[in-house]
């Protein structure tokens, strides 16, 4: 079973607008869960990550596509600074 992870990471201001951007994992063998949480070196310890929806793509059976709580920041260059620091963990930007 492959399991393909995302969390958006964003930010929101009067001036700037909306910035986010996705950042994606794959893994196998894992069984996702709604609620279960995500430890990953990624993330700061204190950054509770959970798994909040799972999608399943009938053309492929074997994927489980699931989406991890967002990660709001404080501004609009922390958004490419977190994507950057999740590439350095293995995470890839969604394009």
């Amino acid at each position: 079973m492959r399991v393909k992870l995302s969390r958006t990471i964003h930010f929101h201001s009067d001036q700037d607008g909306f910035v986010s951007n996705i950042v994606f994992k794959e893994y196998d063998g894992v069984a996702p869960v709604i609620g279960a949480e995500l430890d990953d070196s990624a993330w700061h310890r204190n950054d509770l990550v959970k798994i909040e929806k799972i999608n399943i793509n009938t053309d492929e059976p074997d994927h489980y596509y699931v989406e991890l709580t967002s990660k709001e920041v404080n501004s609009k260059e922390q958004v490419q600074k977190y994507v950057e620091i999740a590439a350095l963990h293995g995470w890839k930007p969604l394009v």
